[in-house]
């Protein structure tokens, strides 16, 4: 997997963490919590499309 991080916030250091734990955070639940899954590749292109509540987006992300 490719990065290519230019965001004020490092999600090369949560991918770490993930792939050293084998978890990713996946989508919310009902009750607005996260759910922690395996590793996916497809739950990491999820967070790097999150919006900043800064106001920054991170459309230029890319796994």
């Amino acid at each position: 997997m490719k990065n290519v991080l230019k965001h004020p916030w490092n999600l090369k250091e949560v991918e770490a963490v993930c792939k050293r734990h084998n978890m990713t955070f996946s989508h919310e639940d009902c009750h607005g919590a996260f759910i922690i899954e395996n590793y996916s590749e497809e739950n990491m292109k999820w967070l790097a499309s999150a919006m900043d509540g800064r106001g920054k987006g991170t459309k230029d992300i890319k796994f």
